[in-house]
């Protein structure tokens, strides 16, 4: 059997976009027509701020936050930039400019700006998470480890954090610890729907078949194309012996997504048709 693990959780709860002094948020899509309202008009009135006051760094941090959550990226970046050079050791700016960063994809420059953010200030808990995932995306466990074990000491309400933790757990075939990991992100942070695919890999993992069935069936009541989880609750099923639920949640995997792999062989172990008829399993 195919089994494949996530590695990084950047896109799971997003990333944290502090919008000045000690606040914090996420950041936000843009509506149907790409542009958030609320954004722009708060746009307009730190501009306005700005013009009275062009010396005032927060109001340029608190800009560049508010371009950022519109994904106006290059704005954002020039907004932090200004902010840092008023005040350079202004390390809410320097954590919002590597937010950005990620996002363009400039992992290295992103990961010096967190490093400042710590320098500066040594106990700024969402910077260790922040480099704690860039460290993940290079695949650089023993570092990130160590980041999100500092933010958990620093905020022991932190999902994310804990979050993050149990993936690298899970990479590194510590099921157990995964899992806890997990369910305790999952008790600060019930509603997030990548949580109970990740414990259920790991309870699939530890050969608890049934408490990990119940985690992909979390998934796919919420999100019924969620054709990974599906295909998940197949080999669940398959496992516990019940073939023809096994055979139904392959099938709709396969109907979500027509040639996945993993469901296709699920199919062929069991020994079951495709079949031409789709009826979603409950």
């Amino acid at each position: 059997m195919r089994t494949y693990h996530a590695i990084l959780a950047l896109a799971f709860w997003g990333a944290l976009l502090v919008l000045g002094g000690c606040a914090g948020g996420s950041v936000q899509s843009p509506n149907a027509t790409g542009q958030d309202d609320a954004g722009t008009d708060n746009i307009a009135s730190l501009s306005e701020v700005i013009s009275a006051n062009p010396n005032g760094a927060n109001a340029y941090n608190l800009r560049g936050a508010a371009y950022g959550q519109q994904g106006r990226y290059n704005e954002a970046l020039t907004d932090f930039n200004r902010a840092l050079a008023i005040n350079p050791k202004f390390f809410q700016a320097y954590n919002n400019r590597a937010v950005v960063f990620m996002r363009l994809d400039r992992a290295e420059d992103a990961l010096a700006d967190y490093g400042k953010v710590i320098d500066i200030a040594p106990d700024y808990q969402v910077a260790y998470v922040g480099r704690g995932k860039l460290h993940m995306q290079a695949g650089r466990q023993p570092l990130a480890l160590a980041d999100f074990n500092k933010a958990i000491r620093l905020n022991s309400n932190d999902p994310i954090a804990y979050f993050n933790r149990g993936l690298i757990h899970q990479a590194q075939g510590k099921h157990a610890q995964a899992e806890d990991d997990i369910t305790l992100a999952l008790s600060l942070r019930p509603k997030t729907l990548e949580p109970y695919l990740a414990r259920g890999k790991s309870r699939y993992a530890m050969r608890k078949y049934k408490a990990a069935q119940q985690d992909f069936a979390v998934v796919v009541e919420r999100d019924e194309k969620h054709f990974e989880a599906w295909t998940w609750r197949g080999f669940s099923f398959e496992k516990m012996g019940a073939r023809d639920k096994a055979a139904n949640a392959y099938r709709w995997a396969l109907h979500i997504k027509p040639g996945h792999e993993p469901a296709e062989q699920g199919l062929q172990r069991i020994g079951a048709p495709r079949g031409s008829r789709w009826r979603r399993p409950s």
